[in-house]
């Protein structure tokens, strides 16, 4: 069995960790893995920084955009306020 080192979410947990994970399945192997959610948080506040916004590409074509903003602005989305 292949593994490699990588970084997952938890939607059971809701946290993020890094460790080792099963190449082909994804599946963490053994139980070396360590939370890193408040570090992961830091960093994506370093890479989208707040009231900004960013095109994230696919293979070169535009597919997603990350809105951030701080919790006083209103988001609407398709005239439907986001909480």
């Amino acid at each position: 069995m292949a593994t490699r080192s990588g970084l997952g979410y938890s939607p059971l947990s809701g946290r993020v960790y890094w460790g080792r994970q099963n190449s082909e399945t994804g599946m963490w192997v053994g139980n070396d893995k360590r939370d890193v959610t408040s570090e992961f948080l830091q960093v994506m506040e370093h890479k989208f920084p707040v009231n900004t916004t960013h095109n994230v590409s696919v293979n070169g074509e535009n597919k997603y955009r990350v809105i951030v903003v701080d919790m006083g602005r209103e988001v609407r989305v398709d005239g439907k306020v986001v909480e």
